[in-house]
């Protein structure tokens, strides 16, 4: 009997500042994060949507406000150019950490940046596939 497994998506916000070579003045965006987990299906769910909020949430904080160019979280690589593609790397890196430390059974399996203009026109996005 094959194991069935369910994939759960989150998403958040973050309000962030950067600069890129094509676009040098710093310049507002904001940054849309859907987070693509799975796992066993337990009792109905996979995990408790409000618990792995919490759990996650706190990733995203931490880059909320900052300019990304000097935010220290970040790589050096990814401070001199950070992208959706940069994002997305670091953010699979912190929430693995995050879930591993809370003893998660679910595994990250994408990570969608999107990122839009104050005026809310998206430019683009990537996707990082996982699993």
């Amino acid at each position: 009997m094959s194991v069935r497994r369910m994939e759960l998506f989150l998403k958040f916000r973050l309000a962030a500042t950067h600069s890129l070579e094509e676009r040098e003045e710093p310049h507002a965006h904001i940054w849309r994060i859907e987070v693509g987990l799975t796992g066993p299906v337990e009792e109905g769910r996979v995990i408790s949507m409000p618990a792995l909020q919490a759990i996650l949430d706190p990733e995203v904080q931490k880059l909320r406000g900052t300019f990304l160019n000097k935010n220290i979280l970040l790589d050096e690589a990814s401070r001199a150019f950070p992208t959706c593609e940069c994002l997305a790397e670091y953010f699979e890196k912190a929430f693995d950490r995050a879930l591993a430390a809370k003893g998660c059974k679910v595994l990250l399996t994408q990570i969608h940046i999107a990122v839009d203009e104050i005026d809310g026109q998206e430019t683009g996005s990537a996707r990082l596939t996982i699993r």
